[in-house]
C-alpha cells in the first residue's frame, strides 16, 4: 500500500488482515506519509511488533519511488470511497497487479494486471488462498 496514509484507503481493515495471518509468507508494505496523528497512532500501534506488516511512514521522493513498486508484488488499494485514484494509474505505469474494490473509478480499471474485489472476505480470499 503507497501513498498518503489515511482512514478512507482502509489501510487498517487490511494491516489486520495481515495480523490474522501471520503464519502466511506474505508481507504488507505500508508506505506513505501520515497526517492525522491519531490514525497514524492507530496504525502504529497495529503494527508494532508485527513480522509480517512494515510501516514507513514518511514522504517518498519520486526518485525514490521505483525502489518500492520494484520491491512489490500488488499493489493493494482497499479504498472506502473513490473518486479518482492517482495511484492505481501508477502502479500500472510500473506494471504491477492491482487488487482494488469494485468501487467509484476503480471499476473502470481492466486487463490481466487488476484484481476486482466487492468486500474484506474477498480481499481476504485474493490474498492468502
Amino acid at each position: 500500500m503507497f501513498g498518503q496514509i489515511k482512514p478512507y484507503k482502509g489501510i487498517a481493515e487490511v494491516i489486520d488482515l495481515f495480523l490474522t495471518h501471520s503464519a502466511s509468507n506474505k508481507r504488507l508494505l505500508v508506505v506513505g506519509r501520515i497526517k492525522d496523528e491519531d490514525y497514524g497512532e492507530k496504525i502504529q500501534s497495529k503494527v508494532s511488533g508485527a513480522a509480517n506488516v512494515i510501516l514507513i511512514p514518511q514522504f517518498i521522493a519520486d526518485e525514490d519511488t521505483p525502489l518500492f513498486y520494484g520491491i512489490s508484488e500488488y499493489v493493494i488499494f482497499n479504498y472506502t470511497s473513490i473518486l479518482t485514484s492517482g495511484g492505481a494509474i501508477e502502479a500500472f505505469n510500473y506494471q504491477k497487479k492491482v487488487i482494488a474494490p469494485r468501487k467509484g473509478c476503480l471499476t473502470d480499471l481492466v486487463g490481466e494486471n487488476i484484481i476486482h474485489f466487492n468486500t474484506l472476505s474477498e480481499l481476504k480470499n485474493i490474498l492468502f488462498s
